[in-house]
């Protein structure tokens, strides 16, 4: 009978089509990178904040946050947080579901890369978070930055497989108990079971949340994952491990995965340790030293060193007991297939005197399939930590467990706790010898790294094995009789296929030469650009890229930004800005682009700006701003380097010259504007080969902005996330039929969208499951009383939110926006919106409505009044008002009172920093600091 759990563990899952591409962030879908509670578009702060930056999605699931350094802090986590807590969004995903917990054995949230040679000073600090809903983990949902460990510790990379949950789902779980004896065996695994003969041993199960794997996304739905294993490698016919991940309710099966990971390799082990990268049957056997044995001298165990010499200290003087073991410090043999496990006689050793003792002194297969595993295994570990010496679990990890000559044929494989090889037979040679033997540690890297395996556990397990001896074949001497070819060759012109996964075949294996493809041109590349040490940087290169593939078991273009941010390591000679290139840059995107696998190009030229982009400009014109246009892969057309501008948020825009400074410095000068209007502007150059490069990247659809005004003050400003706040609500009905309440973070789905995912927001209605719409009423919110008296534009931003397209009587119940300046007494109405929409952001300038006062107040009403059953769900979250003054006043007065004191003191504490252009920047340094304090200080009328 056809095994099903062998034929499962031999072939994996086919390889799932990708299609990869670079875009901007507004090409992105809405649904991977709404903002919610936000109510602006993730898209506009992203290209603002960072006009270098770019995204790499697979697919339309976003993997990779790329171009330039995106966040700072105190330390490594605290930059990537700061990045996370603002940008999680981007992948629909708020900061709330993220616990700082890395996808390794011991939970650890950050590893160190790219150290130098001595294994001294990383160049970066990778950091993870994964994905929780009510502290159930989502399974395989990860995210990660990549700091870079100079000053500051810039954030230069950061990527994830993080799952949009959607609204409903997370709700579904408030009420539900999700502790382990709510699991039910009989229910669990009912399905998963039945795929064993005899009951196998199980894991303790967890709850997972499951929303598909890579480019597979799924409906959320609480899951169970638990390991089931029958057999073992003295039982191969009935041996299999098998995760899974089974509906909670049901017991369906969603997602289930081998454990037992096979290479088909070939090779083996005869004589003492077979020479070179073939089998046994093809080269001979010589004396080699065995790294990390254990050592018995008089009972007491310890351990040789790399290359098997070992000078071990005991008690006494009298002669005594030697007795090593191929046991050694961190790896154990294990013979399944009924044989002894190699030993030599003891002997007894006078002091000072030594002894020599060789394993497998007459050559016999299993023997040598023994020892050749455990000499393999130590050398590729040791491989492995040379270029990642702190690499997540096998920095610290003993005693390992090897298999070998298992009773079954042409195979071997990894388990997640072992790696296990076969014995002749079947018209196969022993798998116990070198190729095979990386190939399975291999796996078990990347096990250990956090990522999937699939094609990727497959293409750097052979990668593994092209770094380990040199070579481009994999498992030479596997079939017996043949001593010339081998299973699978990195030396290949494999091409990725969006549909197939590579030109090579869609099976896992086959498409994992896609990987080894790539790191073998990249290997011959190197080789002629370093002939003494380009196996160190190789190895450098592909073990530290593994830990970047967190979550991840596909093979797409992303590993090439991985390869390449890691290559610009400063410790590489890098700049950790990989669009002016990487010191490699040209042989990794060669070798990459040559598989299919697009790298990302460099960037024709790099516009940088040395100090912010100016929040305030002077209406009376001629405020000026230093930014520099760097080229990169193209010069600069001189004359074609411009600023575009327009007054206001449509029409057309005004070419505006940049005036060429020293070196690569340009100066833009501001024209003349209406003050208190919002101003939209972006920056362009030409290569001379006449292509357009601009900043924002997506201009004009993306813009920066700014607004012109002579001074401000912020009369009111509450995004509702503090424990108090001065807004109240009323109305005729109460939170339990509508009404107006300060909540949050709410995830549910009520009336056909989320409501707020990060923060707190006022909303209609409870925190219930259902629509729990406004029933047959009005709410209101409303403001404090703010002074604005001084100001001649009073600019109002608010964002609200609105669902009332459903029911019997669609689109008829509307929200109104009103505000007075007699505190409440006779009220304006500024907005009314019938149109159902989520979160919006608007800004009107109350001056149009009212005359401004010291008594201004805001409300925002919502209703269900119509005739019929329509349901209505209404939210408003960030209110802010600023107070614009537009004529020239007394020197000092930032918030237009006519004096200069303590509540000029408080707007220049506001804009506390780098702040080019503020009206608090009185010494126009560019920074509001001390300097501006003592200005203001020595000017007070109070």
């Amino acid at each position: 009978m056809r095994h099903p759990a062998r034929t499962a563990s031999l072939c994996l899952l086919a390889c799932g089509a990708t299609a990869l591409a670079t875009v901007p962030p507004s090409a992105l879908p809405s649904t991977a990178i709404a903002a919610p509670g936000l109510g602006i578009d993730i898209r506009d702060r992203f290209n603002q904040t960072f006009p270098g930056g770019s995204l790499i999605e697979v697919r339309g699931q976003l993997r990779r946050v790329f171009g330039q350094r995106f966040s700072t802090g105190a330390t490594p986590h605290d930059s990537v947080e700061s990045f996370l807590m603002d940008w999680s969004s981007l992948w629909g995903v708020p900061f709330e579901q993220l616990q700082p917990v890395g996808p390794f054995d011991d939970g650890a949230h950050q590893i160190e890369l790219m150290h130098e040679e001595d294994g001294t000073n990383p160049s970066f600090t990778s950091v993870y978070w994964q994905q929780h809903v009510r502290g159930v983990p989502v399974f395989r949902g990860w995210v990660w930055g990549l700091a870079a460990n100079e000053p500051s510790f810039p954030m230069v990379l950061g990527g994830g497989t993080l799952k949009d949950l959607g609204a409903d789902f997370p709700a579904s779980l408030e009420s539900r108990d999700l502790s382990p004896s709510t699991m039910d065996p009989a229910v669990y695994a009912r399905e998963a079971l039945n795929q064993f003969g005899a009951p196998p041993l199980m894991t303790s199960p967890r709850y997972v949340v499951w929303a598909g794997v890579d480019t597979d996304p799924q409906p959320a739905r609480l899951a169970i994952e638990f390991v089931a294993t029958g057999g073992g490698p003295w039982d191969p016919t009935n041996h299999q491990k098998m995760q899974y991940v089974v509906d909670a309710d049901t017991g369906e099966i969603l997602h289930q995965e081998s454990q037992i990971l096979h290479g088909a390799v070939s090779g083996t082990v005869s004589g003492k340790v077979t020479d070179g990268s073939k089998a046994d049957a093809c080269n001979t056997e010589v004396t080699k030293g065995l790294p990390y044995v254990g050592v018995v001298v008089g009972g007491t165990t310890s351990y040789a060193d790399a290359n098997g010499n070992f000078n071990v200290t005991y008690t006494g003087t009298s002669n005594v007991s030697v007795a090593p073991t191929i046991n050694g410090r961190f790896f154990r043999v294990n013979e399944s297939g009924g044989n002894t496990v190699a030993s030599v006689s003891a002997q007894t050793v006078a002091n000072g005197g030594s002894a020599t003792f060789t394993f497998n002194s007459t050559p016999a297969v299993a023997q040598t399939a023994q020892v050749n595993c455990y000499f393999e295994s130590n050398k590729v570990r040791d491989m492995v930590l040379a270029a990642h010496p702190t690499y997540p679990t096998i920095a610290n990890q003993t005693s390992f467990p090897i298999y070998t000559n298992i009773a079954d044929s042409c195979n071997a494989y990894y388990d997640g706790a072992s790696i296990n090889f076969f014995a002749a037979g079947g018209g196969c040679n022993n798998t116990g010898f070198s190729s095979v033997v990386h190939h399975e540690y291999g796996h078990h890297v990347v096990n250990r790294g956090g990522s999937g395996q699939g094609a990727y556990g497959e293409g750097m397990g052979d990668c593994m094995s092209v770094l380990m001896l040199d070579e481009p074949q994999l498992g030479v001497g596997f079939f017996a009789n043949n001593c010339s070819s081998g299973l699978r060759n990195a030396a290949n012109s494999c091409q990725y296929n969006a549909s197939s996964c590579s030109s090579c075949g869609s099976a896992i294996h086959s498409c994992g030469q896609l990987l080894s493809g790539a790191v073998w041109d990249v290997r011959n590349l190197l080789r002629a650009a370093y002939p003494n040490d380009y196996r160190t940087r190789l190895a450098r290169l592909v073990v530290n890229s593994v830990p970047m593939h967190a979550g991840q078991s596909d093979i797409a273009s992303d590993i090439a930004a991985d390869f390449l941010t890691i290559d610009d390591a400063v410790s590489n000679g890098g700049n950790n800005d990989i669009r002016d290139g990487t010191p490699n840059y040209n042989l990794i995107t060669q070798a990459f682009n040559a598989h299919g696998l697009t790298a990302p190009s460099l960037a024709l030229m790099i516009f940088e700006f040395p100090n912010t982009v100016p929040n305030a400009i002077d209406p009376a014109g001629g405020q000026t701003y230093d930014l520099t246009i760097r080229p990169v892969s193209s010069q600069i057309q001189t004359g074609s380097e411009k600023m575009w501008f327009r007054e206001g948020t449509s029409g057309s825009f005004t070419e505006l010259a940049l005036q060429k400074q020293s070196g690569d410095t340009y100066r833009a000068t501001f024209p003349a504007t209406t003050c208190g209007s919002a101003l939209q502007f972006y920056f362009e150059a030409s290569s001379t080969g006449g292509t357009i490069v601009r900043s924002p990247s997506t201009a004009p659809t993306d813009l920066l902005s700014t607004v012109s005004r002579i001074s401000y003050a912020i009369a009111l400003d509450d995004n509702f996330d503090g424990t108090t706040t001065a807004f109240v609500s009323t109305g005729n009905v109460g939170p339990s039929r509508g009404g107006f309440l300060r909540t949050g973070p709410i995830t549910v789905n009520n009336c056909n969208g989320p409501v707020i995912a990060t923060g707190k927001a006022w909303v209609t209605g409870s925190l219930s499951t259902s629509c729990n719409d406004i029933d047959a009423g009005w709410t209101e919110m409303l403001s404090p009383t703010f002074d604005v008296s001084g100001g001649q534009t009073i600019a109002l931003s608010i964002v609200t939110y609105l669902s009332n397209d459903t029911g019997g009587f669609p689109g008829e119940d509307p929200i109104t926006i009103s505000a007075s300046n007699d505190g409440g007494t006779t009220w304006v109405v500024i907005d009314t919106i019938y149109q159902s929409h989520g979160w919006t952001s608007r800004r009107y300038e109350l001056q149009n409505y009212l005359a401004p006062s010291s008594t201004v107040r805001i409300k925002v009403r919502a209703e269900d009044l119509g005739a019929g059953d329509s349901q209505v769900k209404a939210a408003v979250d960030n209110i802010r008002v600023e107070s614009i003054v537009c004529t020239a006043g007394l020197f000092g007065d930032l918030d237009g009172d006519g004096v200069v004191g303590a509540g000029d003191v408080a707007v220049l504490l506001l804009e506390y920093g780098a702040c080019a252009g503020c009206p608090a920047d009185l010494d126009g340094s560019g920074t509001v600091d001390s300097g501006d304090l003592a200005l203001l200080i020595l000017s007070f009328t109070e």
